[in-house]
């Protein structure tokens, strides 16, 4: 399976907690997680995204106030994933 992850990059606390609950499914393969931080130098960030939207099995969101107030989680991933 295939995670998506959406959250504000002032949450990086939060994902790396996520990282750690999800590391034993992610050591058995069950599942992938992919987030911004994947993309490579150079990469082109909104199409990047969204063909990881597109691929994903699930979409996992760390929703706190920063990830409301971010217009690009709320508007750019969210609506693009609906």
């Amino acid at each position: 399976m295939r995670a998506f992850i959406s959250y504000s990059h002032n949450d990086k606390a939060a994902l790396d907690r996520l990282h750690v609950h999800l590391k034993n499914l992610t050591r058995e393969g069950r599942i992938e997680t992919w987030y911004d931080r994947n993309i490579l130098a150079g990469g082109e960030l909104d199409a990047e995204i969204e063909r990881e939207l597109e691929a994903s099995d699930l979409f996992l969101l760390l929703v706190s106030p920063d990830f409301i107030a971010s217009d690009y989680c709320v508007e750019r991933e969210n609506e693009t994933r609906a």
